[in-house]
């Protein structure tokens, strides 16, 4: 079967820089995560260590969220047949960073409470919740986050996974750094209390 190309697509497979460049770009982003894990560690050993199971970093990317590539960094992180505890840096190829705590189990019943006070106390402006219970989608496409509302009444809510997230478009690369370690401190401020 012959499969013709069109004018981008061509333009595209003719241009090995495009390749080099998002090679380039991906290590950076890799970079920045790396240096991330390291500031993530400190402000988290120096707070709320002791009130969960961390595990050790772990950034890892692929080719084909939604068919794109991604790069993601998961840390703290536990995810067992108990429930899910993370914190997940997320670079999505041509749409966003962001940052989300995810939490499912008995991690949900741990946290919700404290969660739906800082949500009502708009601890939580800006943010987006997903309730859905599809805990490996990232978008924020159709139905699967919505901006959270301090009047939100969680506790009716009869959740299996709960996430929290946060993004800043890729336009805004330079300052995305700044927004990621912000938003962990205040995740993990929020669960301090």
């Amino acid at each position: 079967m012959k499969k013709n190309l069109t004018q981008e697509e061509f333009s595209l497979v003719t241009n090995a820089n495009f390749i080099i460049s998002k090679t380039n770009i991906i290590q950076s982003v890799y970079e920045m995560f790396g240096e991330l894990s390291d500031e993530y560690r400190a402000h988290l050993s120096s707070l709320c260590k002791e009130k969960i199971n961390v595990g050790t970093p772990k950034i890892s990317r692929g080719e084909n969220y939604n068919g794109l590539p991604y790069v993601m960094l998961d840390y703290p992180r536990n995810f067992s047949k108990e429930g899910t505890f993370a914190i997940r840096t997320f670079f999505w190829w041509g749409n966003f960073f962001s940052i989300t705590l995810h939490l499912s189990g008995n991690h949900l019943m741990q946290w919700k409470n404290v969660l739906l006070k800082s949500i009502q106390k708009g601890e939580f402006s800006g943010w987006f919740i997903n309730g859905t219970n599809d805990e490996w989608e990232h978008h924020f496409e159709g139905n699967n986050y919505r901006l959270i509302d301090n009047t939100m009444q969680m506790e009716k809510e009869d959740f299996t996974c709960l996430k929290l997230a946060k993004k800043i478009p890729l336009e805004k690369w330079e300052e995305s750094y700044d927004f990621l370690l912000k938003n962990f401190k205040t995740i993990v401020q929020i669960l301090h209390k």
